[in-house]
């Protein structure tokens, strides 16, 4: 049944701001909005022209499909590439670690100085000691995706097969 209503009904009175108060609206949206649009300025107060990206430089090229990268002790850095763990040093020099490896890895510096790696393919986790001796830390892990070390030697890995964070505590030692 249609009903027609015949009656205008009053809406409520509806308070409506004044000069005074548009204004001070007007003023905090422009300054919130060049706050918020403003570029990030460097240490020195330079702020980077628009559109431009931070200076690049290649610490190394040729790489056979380059994966995890690990800052590690007095400036090298530590990358996974297909089968292998190269350290990068500051003076631009390539040193293989270790080769025969499952690809991918993901990689994980500790505070000891031991390189860790964890294969995604195999469920492993590998420990590689300061002094170039090598150990498997853990085995059968479903599908680690991630790991890091605390300063206790507990690793905590993400396991992307189950969905879970696990801890193993003290997996520097070997199993």
């Amino acid at each position: 049944m249609l009903q027609l209503f015949t009656e205008r009904q009053r809406s409520p009175r509806v308070r409506r701001p004044g000069l005074a108060t548009i204004t001070a609206v007007v003023l905090v949206l422009a300054l919130f909005s060049a706050a918020w649009s403003a570029e990030p300025a460097d240490a020195a107060g330079a702020s980077p022209a628009s559109g431009s990206q931070p200076a690049m430089r290649t610490l190394a090229s040729g790489l056979n499909t380059p994966g995890s990268i690990v800052q590690g002790p007095r400036g090298n850095r530590y990358v996974a590439v297909h089968g292998a763990i190269l350290m990068l040093t500051p003076d631009g020099n390539t040193v293989e670690i270790a080769r025969g490896l499952p690809s991918p890895l993901v990689l994980s510096h500790a505070p000891d100085n031991s390189l860790y790696a964890a294969s995604p393919t195999t469920g492993a986790v590998y420990r590689f000691a300061p002094n170039g001796a090598w150990s498997v830390v853990a085995r059968n892990l479903d599908t680690p995706a991630g790991i890091a070390v605390d300063r206790d030697g507990n690793c905590t890995i993400s396991l992307a097969g189950s969905g879970e964070v696990v801890t193993l505590m003290r997996c520097e030692r070997e199993e």
